[in-house]
């Protein structure tokens, strides 16, 4: 777990860099994912970086029920690659955001430039599908 590998000046929240020692982290503390696919010279990954993470409303939803995961653009893990094809298979500009189970089970995601009313709506929609799913499962 370290500063993100893209964006090394954001130090809002910590990272993770495979999608493996997410879901190990996630288990481990009874957290969901929120796993992210960008690149530095993605003007929309920037924003995400630098103006909607470190907002604190949107820090502390993650901080409260995410372990982050960083998966590169240019070499994703092949059970993200999985997870994409599946579930977006529209997913098309960066940034690319999974919101998962510790299990690595999908529950949202999104794709291209987010705002702040956006990004805060996807987490909750993502915590909300998580309550769902352990509610219907008896857990």
């Amino acid at each position: 777990m370290s500063s993100h590998p893209h964006f090394p000046e954001f130090h809002g929240l910590p990272w993770h860099t495979s999608l493996q020692e997410g879901m190990r982290a996630a288990a481990r503390e009874e957290k969901l994912l929120f796993v992210e696919l960008s690149r530095p010279t993605c003007a929309s990954c920037r924003n995400l970086f630098e103006e909607l993470l470190p907002d604190p409303d949107c820090a502390s939803l993650l901080k409260e029920s995410f372990i982050c995961v960083s998966i590169p653009s240019h070499n994703p893990d092949p059970q993200i690659m999985e997870i994409g094809a599946a579930h977006m298979p529209f997913a098309s500009m960066l940034p690319v955001c999974f919101y998962l189970t510790a299990d690595g089970d999908f529950l949202h995601g999104s794709t291209g430039r987010l705002d702040k009313q956006v990004l805060i709506a996807d987490i909750r929609h993502a915590k909300n599908e998580a309550a769902r799913l352990a509610g219907a499962a008896g857990g």
